[in-house]
């Protein structure tokens, strides 16, 4: 029980009362204003200490008239009052814990005495008085092929779960924390995955080290952080080889996984020795197992000379597009040859 006594002047004293029974141990000589238990003990005056002790507690009344603003016009001077109370410090939360009241009501009376006339009585209200913390981490991905298939580990140091998971979109929340040190670390990435950026709500008590935040959580902090990673695709090269003239064959190497998609063969004639112009002869076909090969063999040559190939692969959902240069791979007709 919080005691704001006001006098009609000066400043208000704050007290304190704890409710004693029997079965914590208690006695009736510690009561304040009754001789059996239970009871409310003796107040502990938390605004004038005794000498030596720093007081916990601060209040105030208004010195000039405000603005009343739920019945609204004006309250005179001494008519509005405050009051705020460091309550780890006076004893009523404990150090490193987490504590809170979800309710309070409000008694008034003539005077401080046991007996004083009971003025005014507020029914309880829900209140959200806490010193308890919270950690939140949040995951976010850029660029993965299919989102939400790829898992990120992290571990911690004082939060249960001490390791946890989480793909694009999730979040691990550590709730009802108490005032301390705690960290969360991301396991390394390798390719084709990247560590983007940590990024938290509040750089109070926080500390960034690349994929590992330490953060100082003061009474009721909370602190949200975002990690986002990247996938970059893979760089497939193009390597041709002639199949029978004037089929051509091809084998991809370099890319994530197995690629799919498809490979579009063209073949330039001799007039066109940088392969800018309309291919004399095209077709596409779906990868296998990484390679693609033409497949006709019908292909008749309409001049004598150098015939070139210039390979186009199309990149699917894990490897970028690629393309063979112009000429690596090139036949010739030639008439003359019996």
């Amino acid at each position: 029980m919080v005691t704001y006594d006001f006098a009609g002047s000066g400043t208000p004293t704050i007290g304190l009362n704890t409710w004693l029974t029997a079965g914590n141990g208690d006695s009736a000589d510690d009561c304040f204003a009754a001789n059996t238990l239970p009871c409310w003990g003796e107040n502990k005056n938390l605004t004038n200490p005794p000498a030596g002790v720093p007081p916990v507690a601060e209040a105030a009344v208004n010195t000039v008239s405000v603005t009343e603003p739920i019945a609204g016009g004006t309250l005179g001077i001494g008519l509005f009052g405050e009051a705020a109370i460091n309550l780890t410090d006076a004893g009523v939360f404990e150090e490193g814990e987490c504590e809170a009241f979800g309710s309070a009501f409000v008694k008034s009376r003539s005077s401080s005495s046991f007996p004083a006339e009971l003025k005014d009585f507020i029914a309880p209200v829900p209140v959200n008085i806490s010193n308890c913390g919270s950690i939140t981490i949040n995951k976010v991905t850029q660029d993965e092929p299919v989102p939400g298939t790829k898992s990120f580990d992290y571990t911690t140091t004082n939060l249960t779960p001490a390791s946890f998971s989480l793909v694009n979109g999730g979040s691990q929340a550590y709730n009802g924390l108490a005032a301390g040190t705690y960290s969360v670390t991301e396991g390394a990435q390798t390719a084709p995955w990247s560590f983007v950026s940590l990024v938290c709500s509040t750089a109070t008590g926080v500390t960034i080290t690349g994929q590992q935040v330490s953060i100082v959580l003061g009474p009721g902090q909370n602190v949200t952080c975002t990690y986002t990673n990247k996938f970059t695709k893979g760089q497939p090269t193009i390597t041709t080889a002639q199949d029978l003239i004037p089929n051509d064959n091809l084998t991809l190497s370099g890319g994530i996984g197995t690629p799919t998609g498809t490979v579009t063969f063209n073949l330039y004639s001799p007039s066109d020795a940088t392969c800018a112009g309309t291919p004399a002869y095209t077709q596409t076909v779906n990868v296998s197992n990484g390679t693609a090969a033409t497949t006709n063999t019908t292909f008749h040559a309409t001049a004598e000379g150098t015939w070139r190939w210039a390979s186009s692969y199309s990149g699917d959902a894990f490897n970028d597009p690629a393309t063979s240069a112009c000429g690596v791979e090139q036949f010739t007709i030639d008439n003359s040859v019996p």
